[in-house]
């Protein structure tokens, strides 16, 4: 591996409702912690290893590529330990990979992961495993960082919030298909309530992003304006 760079890890851990919306949460009585180095504590029952690991990756800025296991509830119970620890504890005797990129300093940071799982062995099929799909879920948000986006009175860490969703949304082909499939409706109903959602919302807008999410952004700053419009009428 070169000093700096992408490269790529093959690990065997064995060696070594509305489901789904913008505010439900991906976990119950639980608590994941990722630290700047990506460093992780998770302690609770979390009710999807799957949604476990897609929180997951939003706290840590990695991208889930594919996630091939069966989906089962787990107790979780780490503290203070790398991403590679936590990932070999939750993943167990299956094969994952993971992309590795080298900064300046040396340090390495995953950047992307890939969890084919028994059901489709790793080089199995031509072009590697299968990659996740948005199938039918809706866009989500981990409710930690939602809360950082809309709730929090800090400038500094709501712009942080944000522009960790829009990069996510940019960068990471499923959860764009995601955003762009999740109806109106359902970003209405979990911003409403927030007075100043459609400024915030315009705020993720980037330079880069392209014509259809530009389009869909708008649409749900233009819908939750009137719905909001509509409320006020009604107090009055």
């Amino acid at each position: 591996m070169s000093s700096r760079g992408t490269s790529f890890l093959r690990i065997s851990s064995g060696a070594l409702g509305l489901v789904a919306s913008l505010l439900t949460p991906l976990t119950a009585a639980a608590d994941l912690v990722v630290a700047g180095d990506q460093r992780v504590t998770i302690v609770g029952d979390y009710a999807s290893l799957e949604q476990l690991v897609e929180e997951l990756s939003w706290e840590a800025g990695f991208e889930l590529r594919s996630f091939g296991l069966a989906d089962r509830a787990v107790s979780v119970s780490m503290t203070d330990v790398t991403l590679g620890d936590a990932l070999r504890r939750l993943v167990g005797r299956d094969v994952y990979t993971v992309g590795l990129t080298v900064g300046e300093s040396g340090a390495a940071r995953v950047t992307w992961v890939e969890i084919p799982g028994p059901r489709e062995p790793m080089g199995a099929r031509k072009g590697g495993p299968k990659p996740r799909a948005p199938g039918e879920a809706l866009f989500q948000v981990p409710p930690k960082l939602f809360l950082e986006a809309f709730e929090n009175t800090d400038p500094s860490a709501r712009s942080e919030a944000l522009a960790t969703i829009s990069k996510r949304v940019l960068e990471d082909p499923v959860e764009r298909e995601r955003f762009l499939a999740t109806d109106v409706a359902m970003f209405v109903g979990a911003l409403e309530k927030y007075p100043d959602a459609p400024e915030t919302l315009r705020t993720l807008a980037r330079p880069d992003m392209d014509a259809a999410l530009d389009a869909k952004l708008e649409e749900v700053i233009a819908a939750l304006e009137r719905r909001q419009r509509e409320k006020r009428q009604t107090v009055q």
